[in-house]
């Protein structure tokens, strides 16, 4: 049940733009090697959705730490994974993050940020239309 209402209470503050929670810190007993994989994914679920969301993910970490069995690559492995389910990229995330990139490259003009070109199934580029729109074209195909 707590679960349940901690999800409410980050997505309704997500919802009114509410988030003055503190950044959370690195797990207590996390091991050195994961360290650095585990701050990147705060680092990401931060600016992906806040704080309150990054809490949500060391919260959820913590149940590994320390457990008998997960090593250091495998704490390090769990946390790679997770954050990368708890931060979803599709294409609207994706084209945000290369509007930041070029904003923060626009100040600094010898600046030069990567090219990379994506490529998005029909499926994702649909799925980022709103319903009423998705489901006839959807229908269509």
């Amino acid at each position: 049940m707590t679960g349940v209402l901690s999800s409410l209470r980050y997505l309704l503050a997500d919802i009114i733009g509410v988030d003055d929670e503190a950044p959370p810190f690195l797990p207590v007993g996390l091991p050195e090697g994961a360290a650095p994989i585990v701050s990147e994914g705060i680092h990401l679920l931060i600016d992906y959705q806040g704080p309150s969301y990054a809490g949500l993910y060391v919260h959820r970490l913590r149940r590994f730490v320390g457990r008998r069995g997960v090593d250091d690559v495998m704490l390090g492995e769990i946390a790679r994974l997770m954050v990368m389910r708890m931060s979803y990229e599709d294409p609207i995330r994706i084209a945000q993050s290369k509007l930041a990139e070029a904003e923060m490259a626009s100040g600094a003009p010898n600046v030069r940020f990567a090219d990379d070109i994506r490529k998005f199934r029909l499926d994702e580029l649909i799925g980022a239309l709103p319903a009423i729109v998705a489901e006839p074209v959807l229908d269509a195909l």
